[in-house]
């Protein structure tokens, strides 16, 4: 299917294979991280191995690094929480919304069939 110059494919997958949802090249962000992973890997071993071999010591010896990261996790989290909370009040007043056109069609329903003097009507109207 081709959409303004871009081909769009349909994204499904199964909840029980994650090696599956990983790995795959449509819908996802991991041929894009790749490299990264790939980078950050070797950039590891170099350092584990001048390190292991005495040539020069490029491990950080203070725990910035764990309170910055648990400062961007707490930060992500409340960001995680704000958008629920958010999306929450939306469909609670969408809900109140539909309660109050259900009120009013009844109100309006009521009004308008106020003077009908049938048998059901006024069985309704009870």
């Amino acid at each position: 299917v081709k959409k303004s110059g871009y081909r769009v494919h349909r994204v499904s997958y199964t909840a029980h294979n994650h090696v599956q949802v990983l790995f795959r090249m449509y819908g996802s962000a991991f041929p894009n991280v790749f490299p990264f992973v790939i980078f950050n890997v070797l950039l590891t071993f170099v350092v584990a191995y001048l390190k292991d071999n005495n040539i020069i010591d490029l491990t950080f010896h203070s725990s910035v690094g764990h309170s910055f990261m648990g400062l961007l996790v707490s930060f992500l989290i409340v960001s995680r929480s704000k958008i629920s909370y958010d999306r929450f009040m939306d469909f609670r007043r969408y809900l109140a919304q539909c309660y109050r056109a259900c009120r009013e069609i009844g109100q309006y329903t009521s009004v308008y069939t106020f003077q009908t003097q049938t048998t059901k009507a006024r069985e309704w109207h009870r």
